[in-house]
């Protein structure tokens, strides 16, 4: 399904594939400059909240560092956050509904335990504001000890390494084929809608002669 690509130009796949990526269902482990940097929007992608880093689709992001302002706000609380790669991370989680008229599903019990130098591991999809990448928080963890802050920038260290450092690609030969079990699928679907569109091959007046 997914091998070395033959060149370093890039391919962008239809939406439809983006299930066989490495990166569209999974939390991306990355740091702040891999989110500033790194990732970009698409044309032909617009508010479906979709980024690429290379041409790996991106929905979720998880980031991990060290709370350095924390600022609750009647309308949200925003979080900065430091981790060490030259760029801050702002984590944002609106009480009421936010400009994008999209509330995530966030419990405001996980800050209980947040406050300024702690370590924390924090999920989201991404959004922006006037032009500044955010993280719009959907789960927040403060990491109790060293080894766990390990294992978290270990964890990053090796999707990067792993995943992230080469193109997605995608065989000319598996492309056809998930085509055209998509094409059946479309149609089989369609043969469904037009059995249930199709009237009765008896009438009324019929079937209460055959009962």
């Amino acid at each position: 399904m997914t091998t070395t690509p033959p060149s370093e130009s890039l391919s962008f796949y239809p939406r439809s594939l983006f299930t066989h990526s490495l990166t569209f269902n999974e939390w991306a482990r990355l740091t702040a400059k891999d989110i500033h940097e790194g990732l970009r929007r698409r044309r032909g992608f617009e508010g479906q909240d979709i980024w690429f880093y290379s041409n790996h689709p991106i929905r979720w992001v998880r980031v991990v560092g060290i709370v350095v302002a924390y600022d609750d706000t009647e309308k949200m609380v925003n979080i900065t956050v430091d981790d060490g790669s030259g760029y801050l991370m702002d984590l944002v989680a609106w009480k009421g509904k936010p400009p994008t008229g999209k509330k995530l599903k966030f419990s405001f019990d996980d800050l209980k335990n947040v406050s300024l130098h702690s370590i924390i591991k924090a999920k989201g999809s991404l959004g922006e504001f006037r032009g500044n990448k955010q993280l719009l928080l959907r789960r927040i963890t403060v990491l109790r000890d060293t080894n766990e802050e390990v294992n978290a920038w270990t964890e990053t260290t090796k999707f990067k390494k792993n995943v992230l450092s080469k193109p997605w690609y995608l065989t000319e030969e598996f492309i056809s084929e998930e085509r055209r079990r998509l094409r059946e699928a479309e149609e089989e679907e369609e043969k469904k809608r037009e059995k249930k569109r199709a009237p009765s091959s008896l009438c009324c007046c019929c079937q209460g002669e055959d009962s």
